[in-house]
């Protein structure tokens, strides 16, 4: 009997191009300068 468990995929979350969920990115002073989300929309701050 083949059965697939329907929660097996329920934590996995999609990736962007860098192959994450956030890609966040900081300058030199550690402070947030660009994040890339899970559709590769992004975020300049």
């Amino acid at each position: 009997m083949d059965e697939s468990d329907a929660n097996a995929v329920a934590g996995s979350q999609p990736k962007n191009n860098q192959g994450t969920s956030i890609f966040r990115e900081y300058d030199e002073m550690n402070r947030l300068v660009r994040e890339i989300d899970a559709q590769n929309g992004e975020t300049r701050y």
